[in-house]
C-alpha cells in the first residue's frame, strides 16, 4: 500500500458504521485479513459521537436504523470531516445515486462480494488526504 497516511501499526484505518451485526463482523474480518485496521460502530449515533481520527476511509450502510447512511455522510461533511466514504446500499434509485455521487461518495450495492468492497476501499484510500 503506497498511502503514507498510515498509523502506529503501519496499516490504513477503515471505519465502518453497520447495525447488522453479522454483516458488520464480516466486513471487519474481511478488511482485517486484507491488512487494514478497522473500527466498527453499530449505529449512526455511535459513529457521530465516536472518534473518527485517524481514519482513512468510512464505510456506512445507508439503512442504519437510527439515521440513513447518506444523511450521516452529509452531517460529517457539514462538520468538516472530509474522509473518503463508501455508502453500502440495497437499492440504488437514481436520485439517491446522483446525490451520493454529487457528494463525492462511492456506492457499493448489496449484495456485493469481498473483491468489490476491497476494490472500493483501495480506490477510496488512494484519494485519502494523506495519500
Amino acid at each position: 500500500m503506497a498511502n503514507e497516511h498510515t498509523h502506529h501499526t503501519g496499516r490504513l484505518m477503515v471505519v465502518i458504521a453497520e447495525d447488522d451485526s453479522s454483516l458488520g463482523q464480516a466486513l471487519f474480518f474481511l478488511l482485517r485479513v486484507e491488512g487494514y485496521e478497522v473500527r466498527l460502530f453499530k449505529s449512526a449515533a455511535a459513529l457521530l459521537e465516536g472518534p473518527l481520527e485517524p481514519a482513512d476511509c468510512l464505510i456506512v450502510d445507508d439503512r442504519l436504523a437510527d439515521v440513513p447512511g447518506l444523511q450521516v455522510l452529509k452531517l460529517l461533511r457539514q462538520h468538516k470531516v472530509s474522509l473518503p466514504a463508501i455508502l453500502l446500499v440495497d437499492d440504488v434509485d437514481s436520485p439517491m445515486r446522483a446525490e451520493a455521487l454529487a457528494g463525492g461518495f462511492a456506492i457499493v450495492e448489496k449484495p456485493f462480494n469481498g473483491d468489490q468492497l476491497i476494490t472500493a476501499v483501495q480506490a477510496a484510500t488512494r484519494r485519502s488526504p494523506g495519500a
